[in-house]
């Protein structure tokens, strides 16, 4: 277990520091200085343990050549800031960015290592590892706004709107136009979504409509008028110019109409504009220091600004941990984003995923799994009028080239889901269960990335039936499937002999629920939580599949409130849940049987539904969401540390704004 050293101890210890002064830095210098980095970056990526294959080297899964393009790329965004902003990066600035990530780092270890690598040389660390980072800051939000790119569309989106003269001529526009009818459900149960010729329909929890009612309030605020038959003033985001209105309003019903110009995406644009721009740029003649961060310190329980990167903010997103970063990817709420981000904790910064070829359409309530080296995002739905789309497709996203690939499509894949569970078994992604707006499914399918191509699963004997909104857990040999609103049973799936085997219904066994939580420890899967009958209920299981055997976790003391949104996470010896609906949570440890409140201290997060929890091996990071009232976050987030009890907030410092009104 790691040692805890206090901030304040910190204070008399003595750092290493370094200095060096600006010397010839070769192009080969830089591909060898970036290899040594992603070197760092793999020795730290999981292998997950259920691969029964040996970790490939660096070398098997990234090409020279693309090392080499990761240098020529931020060179020749460093080029492009000066030749069309007047904007060098100075020295001072890439040592601001030395000393930031060395104040605000969250993973040191890794830091360290990162130093390390580069010799830690202070001119080389400026120049490979502060450079790329600030170059791709300030050229894409450069780029986000800029009138030479941008103009021409938006002065193209205004006239449309001025020539309008009635609601009806938005669809004469030439924009993307679509209705949506927004309606006030239970629990935002997106089954009852059904198609329709005039658009769609996404059913509201109560503190999703109060958020889409002000949203759409906020969007007529500017000219004082009222949001019903009268066509919005234009909107510009870092991504699009749009205009809305409210064609109907009633109790509890609402339809939008939206317009939508998108902008041409960064990754398009750069992809075409990139080789004008040359990679040769002179190094600044300065001088650079170094203090390297304290081994085993502390997080600072303080506010830290995440810089700009930042995913816009969302719900109903997939995340996952790839050992040295966290990747964050679509969602959104009654929109659909096709972006995401990556969090580093080790240098305290954000990166966009790539828009470009092959990137999946965005989408809700999609799964996510980690490989090794690649995210694998699957199924979901999204509203393209005039129908709902229930995705059977996806895409697998490689951080280490930042690329996609789609996932095949052919005979046996699944039937297009959402609210499905997926799981990894070390060669394969099993997909399984979830809706289709209509029916639950009882039928899932086994994806090879190797041979991009699918297997269905056995529904013979013991399969355990349509289900959605159930839970999934991979031990190392099966996948457990369990719930769902009418049944506390599910059953064990073996991929090498494509067999389901029962699961006891004897004492212990959880009552009947639904969106509820379950984690695997090793040895036992424990449910808990969940919507049980007409309530959130604070109770659980623990599911030991040797002895087929079910034991109550603990009603006792400290155990957390139930309600929407809860995760949790296995984090080494404990189960940790948090979430809505006050912002509060617990940790339960089978040894005992017993719970221990998480700190409600500084930095907490506030509450929130339809966020991501994972576990980085040392935190729990939660990221996005919405507050149980249906306002957005603003992609804030925290990081909990269970062996100091301590929270560790975001800010929203630097996030782009994000696209409204169902687009």
């Amino acid at each position: 277990m790691r040692t805890f050293v206090a901030c304040a101890a910190l204070v008399f210890a003595v750092a290493a520091s370094h200095h060096a002064t600006a010397r010839e830095l070769t192009f080969e210098d830089r591909v060898a200085a970036q290899k040594a980095i992603e070197q760092v970056y793999w020795k730290h990526r999981i292998w997950p343990r259920e691969n029964a294959s040996a970790k490939p080297p660096l070398s098997a899964v990234i090409s020279d050549d693309a090392m080499r393009a990761k240098v020529d790329d931020y060179l020749r965004a460093t080029s492009v800031l000066q030749a069309l902003y007047g904007a060098s990066i100075t020295s001072s600035q890439l040592q601001a960015e030395i000393t930031r990530m060395v104040d605000e780092t969250h993973d040191p270890g890794v830091l360290r290592e990162l130093f390390a690598a580069l010799g830690n040389d202070p001119f080389v660390i400026a120049e490979c590892l502060a450079r790329p980072v600030l170059a791709d800051r300030m050229i894409r939000n450069g780029y986000a706004r800029d009138e030479r790119f941008h103009g021409a569309l938006g002065r193209e989106a205004a006239s449309a709107l001025a020539r309008a003269t009635s609601v009806d001529s938005m669809k004469l526009m030439g924009a993307q136009y679509g209705q949506v009818t927004w309606t006030l459900g239970a629990d935002g149960d997106e089954s009852n979504i059904p198609s329709s010729s005039e658009g769609d329909v996404v059913v509201l929890t109560e503190g999703e409509w109060n958020a889409k009612v002000r949203e759409l309030d906020a969007l007529f605020a500017s000219d004082g008028t009222s949001p019903f038959h009268t066509v919005s003033p234009l909107q510009e985001t870092n991504t699009a110019f749009f205009a809305t209105t409210v064609l109907e309003s009633g109790p509890g019903r609402m339809k939008t109409a939206t317009v939508v110009w998108p902008k041409q995406s960064f990754d398009a644009w750069w992809g075409q504009a990139r080789g004008s721009f040359t990679n040769a740029w002179p190094v600044p003649d300065a001088s650079y220091s170094l203090t390297l961060p304290q081994e085993g310190g502390c997080v600072r329980d303080s506010w830290s600004p995440i810089r700009s990167g930042v995913p816009e903010a969302r719900s109903v997103h997939t995340a996952v941990w790839t050992g040295v970063e966290m990747i964050v990817w679509s969602g959104g709420i009654g929109q659909y984003l096709q972006t995401g981000g990556r969090y580093n904790p080790a240098t305290d910064t954000w990166k966009p995923t790539s828009v470009g070829a092959n990137v999946p359409h965005g989408r809700l309530t999609h799964t996510a799994v980690w490989t090794g080296t690649e995210m694998i995002v699957w199924g979901g739905y999204s509203i393209d009028s005039p129908v709902v789309t229930h995705y059977n497709t996806g895409g697998r996203y490689n951080p280490m080239t930042d690329t996609w690939a789609p996932t095949g499509v052919d005979a046996n894949t699944p039937a297009g889901r959402y609210l499905h569970t997926a799981i990894w078994t070390g060669s394969e992604m099993i997909v399984w269960g979830g809706t289709n707006g209509g029916s639950n499914l009882g039928t899932g399918g086994r994806y090879d990335p190797v041979t991009d191509s699918w297997r269905p699963t056995n529904t013979g004997a013991n399969y355990p039936g349509p289900r959605r909104n159930h839970t999934a857990v991979w031990t190392g040999s099966e996948m457990i499937i369990w719930g769902w609103a009418s049944k506390n049973f599910g059953a064990r799936y073996d991929p090498t002999t494509d067999t389901w085997y029962p699961m006891s219904t004897g004492p212990g066994v959880p009552s009947v629920r639904y969106s509820h939580t379950a984690v695997w420890t090793g040895r036992e899967m424990i449910i808990w939580g969940g919507y049980s009958g007409s309530i959130y209920t604070s109770t659980g299981s623990r599911y030991n599949p040797t002895s087929d055997t079910w034991a109550p976790t603990s009603t006792g003391a400290n155990v957390p409130t139930a309600g929407p949104g809860i995760r949790a996470v296995w984090a080494q010896d404990q189960m940790i849940v948090w979430g809505a609906p006050n912002g509060t949570g617990a940790r339960y440890f089978p040894s005992t049987n017993s719970w221990q409140p998480t700190s409600s201290g500084p930095g907490v997060p506030s509450a929130r539904v339809s966020h991501t929890a994972v576990w980085t091996g040392s935190e729990m990071i939660v990221w996005g969401g919405q507050s149980p009232t249906g306002q957005i976050v603003s992609g804030t987030g925290g990081r909990y540390d269970p062996v100091t009890d301590r929270w560790t907030p975001t800010s929203t410092a630097g996030i782009p704004d994000h696209l409204l009104a169902g687009y």
